[in-house]
């Protein structure tokens, strides 16, 4: 598996990440998943808090949503990837090194 950086542009609906958190008895989300970035997991959970339109959409990357650049793979490795299958090519090493390849050298990606 190649990570194709797909995910650099653009913007996902809220359902679409949703596994990543757990709504408790008082209709408030909380991180379920450790493998990301506490500060960005809080602010996913105020643009997509729970009961939230199904319309709703946030951006895929939230440095430069608009770009198709490298700091998508960046972002994986600060733990900020918005699906869990992109921050699962860090837990891997041969999808890690290409991860840390790419996010540290624009042309090559």
């Amino acid at each position: 598996m190649i990570p194709t950086g797909a995910h650099t542009i653009g913007t996902a609906h809220c359902s679409s990440f949703r596994d990543r958190f757990q709504e408790d008895s008082k209709g408030n989300l909380r991180l379920i998943d450790k493998t990301l970035y506490s500060d960005y997991a809080n602010e996913l959970m105020k643009q997509c808090p729970a009961g939230v339109q199904p319309s709703v959409t946030v951006n895929n990357d939230p440095e430069t949503s608009k770009v198709f650049d490298n700091m998508y793979y960046q972002n994986l490795l600060a733990h900020k990837g918005l699906f869990q299958s992109d921050s699962v090519l860090i837990s891997n090493g041969s999808t890690r090194k290409l991860v840390e390849d790419f996010a540290n050298d624009q042309e090559l990606f």
